[in-house]
């Protein structure tokens, strides 16, 4: 007796402690709006709200695991999805999303955020052509009365039906739904918009088309055309065509002789083409059974990478200083709702320490050599503002000073760091910016205003001075990529 009373105060707390009443359990009956959608024929996308991605590391979107069961009801309806989970992902495959003209709008709303009147009417502007060229076909938003400011999807209703050219045809619980009606499509698709002389290849939609392997847009300035290095062996490019045999032209500048290109269109070997040195215009027949009515993967595949030291096209002038930075030098600085970001690349060699906070590089205006890096954390260390300012007094007049902050850097930042921020040009400060991400390049003895730098909430501040690459070697830059049916050319 003594021993079964002992087994049954032993077990009790244990089976207590397993013991779930009332039993949690998932409702995963699928909304009808889902079986609607399965219903219609065709391949196509569904922009689903909340939207989010997330890995073993990181969540872009709101944290909700209503975006989880999107790929469970995708199971039924069979149709492409923009978010998800992944796994052990490239920075890029978040970034991409997160940069994106209208769905870096989406994620600001869902995530508890405002947008200005400016950003709405720009994303009205460009939201049919960012719903065409991801496939949308309609669009579907669980609403999730919940109590946490940072999910918030109820707030994109508004944004769908002021921008996006959709007819409501569901509404039933916390889901609103959307069939999409574009207009006509465009005749032609370019990576950039020309209006006379002047070209802009930092166009909204031109960050739709670059998948991996590219760099920052450049301008030559003097009414010159801009460009995009590819900055690896191989690049690929995303494009929307009709599914008729193309022409597609190339405005390319090969660094040296001995290049060679080949494009890969949709997994299909196009014969090679000799790039010549220097600024050359080429034409390459597609055949139709090479392309897709629909969204075409292009890989621009090259013989051979050129070390980014050896080549400049672009200016190399520190922001409004008189100095010319030896090396080409980029910084991105994102909060970790928008890429978590404190990279400074010089000549494409990433020397940030990558704390959180500020981040800083010394480098020197006449060799390009990184004198010294050093990184603050004004979040979380007390000392970090004083130790930043004194840091930066101890920088020599006329170093080249790049500035990162990564995810956090506004809650103990003090006076005597922004002083000091100062004194090499800046002249933003994060003081009650929580998460903000600030990007500088500058000059130590520069006055403020100086500096190249840039502020931003709701997507990467980036900076950059000379190519705007993120790595140490070079295949070509392209000023121009066109497609033209056959019977068009």
């Amino acid at each position: 007796v003594l021993r079964f009373t002992f087994y049954v105060l032993l077990l009790a707390p244990l089976s207590f402690e397993h013991l779930s009443i009332p039993l949690p359990l998932s409702d995963m009956r699928v909304p009808q709006v889902y079986r609607a959608i399965a219903a219609e024929p065709g391949d196509f996308a569904v922009l689903e709200v909340p939207l989010a991605w997330r890995n073993g590391f990181r969540i872009t979107g709101p944290l909700h695991p209503a975006f989880m069961y999107a790929q469970f009801y995708q199971t039924v309806h069979h149709k492409r999805i923009l978010g998800g989970n992944t796994s052990r992902n490239p920075e890029f495959k978040f970034q991409y999303f997160t940069e994106a003209p209208v769905i870096n709008s989406l994620i600001a709303l869902e995530t508890g955020h405002e947008i200005d009147e400016a950003t709405l009417e720009k994303d009205k502007a460009l939201a049919a052509e960012v719903l065409r060229f991801f496939g949308v076909r309609y669009v579907v938003v669980h609403t999730l009365q919940t109590d946490d400011p940072q999910v918030t999807p109820d707030r994109v209703i508004p944004y769908v039906e002021a921008t996006m050219p959709v007819e409501k045809f569901y509404e039933q619980g916390d889901i609103v739904a959307y069939r999409v009606t574009l207009p006509p499509p465009a005749a032609e698709v370019t990576l950039r918009q020309a209006q006379g002389i002047a070209v802009d290849l930092d166009s909204e939609l031109a960050r739709l088309n670059l998948a991996e392997g590219w760099g920052r847009p450049t301008d030559l300035g003097r009414g010159l055309s801009g460009y995009r290095w590819v900055q690896r062996r191989e690049a690929r490019l995303l494009v929307r065509l009709n599914g008729e045999p193309q022409v597609m032209s190339l405005r390319a500048f090969c660094p040296a002789r001995g290049q060679a290109l080949t494009v890969i269109f949709n997994g299909k070997r196009l014969d090679p083409i000799e790039l010549d040195q220097g600024w050359g215009e080429y034409e390459l027949e597609v055949p139709g059974g090479y392309v897709k009515a629909g969204l075409n993967e292009l890989r621009f595949r090259f013989a051979r990478l050129f070390p980014v030291e050896g080549y400049r096209l672009a200016s190399y002038f520190v922001g409004e200083t008189a100095t010319i930075s030896p090396v080409g030098i980029t910084v991105e600085s994102a909060g970790q709702e928008v890429g978590d970001l404190g990279h400074i690349y010089v000549d494409g060699r990433n020397v940030s320490p990558e704390g959180r906070g500020y981040n800083l590089a010394v480098i020197d205006p006449q060799t390009g050599a990184v004198a010294s890096t050093a990184s603050f954390d004004t979040h979380l260390d007390e000392g970090a503002s004083r130790a930043l300012a004194e840091f930066v007094a101890s920088i020599p007049e006329g170093r080249i000073v790049a500035v990162a902050v990564r995810d956090e850097a506004s809650r103990l930042l003090g006076e005597e760091a922004v002083r000091a921020l100062r004194t090499i040009g800046a002249e933003g400060e994060l003081r009650g910016k929580f998460r903000w991400g600030q990007a500088i390049i500058g000059v130590k003895g520069a006055q403020p205003g100086q500096a190249v730098e840039k502020l931003a909430a709701l997507r990467p501040a980036i900076v950059y001075v000379g190519e705007g690459t993120t790595e140490p070697h070079l295949a070509a830059a392209f000023s121009l990529v066109r497609f033209v049916t056959m019977e068009e050319k």
